[in-house]
């Protein structure tokens, strides 16, 4: 749980009697919408520029690389420290929405926001402002930059980073409502800078935060007119284009959103399969281990060597079988424990020799079998066996 920040009023008394709408759906982050705080106050800025600050926490989205994910389970698959470890690379991605109430500003800004969690960095992926005529201005991302402590942004970072911190106290004040019919003071969020004002979806939220910051927090101030179509000939022009290549997008997408949604799933499906088959594999490698434990020395350093790569080392088998799910190497050899023994007259002189001892025949047999995330056989286990 990250520090928590200190400020001398996070969210306003405005904020308290603002009704929560739907706030009592089951889950924390069903169609969540969380106010951002900035400093000891609910907007950024002063009036009659003041801008405030909305998350979407229902769509926090995971954007660390894959590759580098299974990399960093493949160097070390410890379950005691691999969810630190991804902790400490993972990235996530948030939209946060900017009301402005310039009315020289654009209507509203729709951020696409990310955060490398334990860096606690910030940049824009993506923006894009709509203006007060209906034009759309886009543009693209910004470097990484640390936030500034009980800014607006860093108030962002907590609710992508940290979701596990404010999940359970939504749902508390969730229940408190259920139960008591009252609207709770969410006295634990403010302490992060956040309020939960409402469950809304994701175009209807944009709709619900801007009149709540015109006819709640901006009651009584001018309200600029919001989406007016007095363009001139030429912004008419700009947007018409705009609109008819954007409706040419949408229906792009909505064409290829089966196959889109099938890449998606298949690409999950893959890393899924990877990183299912990084436990099978420690499994496989723990089971042998074991089965290697207190053993000779010399054949420990043969465990896991494929079928080919045990016969480069020892040479071509006197056997092969199967049995079962397992494949059977079998190396014979003489273990010949003789010993010449002299034989002495009773004066201490040698008048001969003798042999003593055993010669045993022996079998040196190699278990093989498939598993892990591997498909060659491997070896497992061993056996060395000897009898006259």
């Amino acid at each position: 749980m990250p520090d928590r920040l200190h400020i001398k009023q996070i969210i306003s008394t405005m904020l308290l009697a603002m009704p929560l709408c739907c706030a009592s759906a089951a889950h924390a982050t069903t169609g969540l919408w969380m106010m951002l705080g900035d400093g000891d106050k609910l907007e950024s800025g002063s009036k009659p520029d003041r801008v405030m600050h909305y998350a979407n926490a229902a769509r926090i989205k995971d954007r660390t690389d894959q590759n580098a994910k299974i990399a960093e389970i493949t160097r070390n698959p410890d379950p005691k420290t691999i969810n630190a470890r991804i902790k400490a690379i993972e990235i996530k991605e948030m939209d946060v929405v900017e009301i402005y109430e310039n009315p020289k500003a654009p209507g509203f800004k729709m951020l696409t926001m990310q955060f490398q969690c334990a860096k606690k960095l910030f940049r824009v992926a993506k923006a894009e402002a709509k203006e007060r005529n209906s034009l759309h201005r886009f543009s693209g991302a910004t470097e990484w930059q640390k936030y500034v402590p009980t800014a607006w942004q860093s108030r962002a970072y907590f609710v992508a980073c940290f979701p596990e911190v404010w999940e359970p106290i939504v749902k508390a004040d969730n229940e408190e409502m259920n139960r008591t019919k009252k609207v709770p003071k969410q006295s634990e969020l403010r302490n992060y800078g956040v309020g939960r004002i409402g469950n809304w979806t994701n175009t209807d939220g944009l709709n619900q935060v801007y009149r709540l910051t015109w006819d709640k927090i901006w009651a009584g101030s001018a309200t600029p007119t919001p989406f007016h179509h007095n363009r001139t000939a030429a912004e008419e022009q700009e947007y018409q284009a705009w609109k008819k290549g954007n409706d040419a997008i949408l229906a792009a997408n909505e064409k290829a959103a089966p196959e889109i949604v099938s890449t998606i799933d298949g690409m999950e499906g893959q890393v899924k399969d990877q990183l299912q088959g990084l436990d099978r594999e420690k499994v496989f490698q723990e089971e042998i281990a074991r089965n290697f434990k207190n053993k000779n020395k010399y054949y420990g350093t043969l465990k896991g060597l494929t079928e080919t790569q045990l016969m480069e080392v020892r040479g071509v088998p006197t056997l092969t079988s199967n049995r079962g799910n397992l494949r059977l190497l079998v190396y014979s050899y003489v273990q010949d424990n003789r010993q010449e023994e002299i034989i002495t007259d009773d004066k201490g002189n040698a008048v001969g020799s003798n042999l003593v001892g055993s010669v045993y025949n022996c079998n040196l047999t190699f278990n093989l079998r498939v598993g892990g995330n591997q498909p060659e056989y491997r070896v497992v286990d061993y056996s060395d066996k000897c009898h006259l």
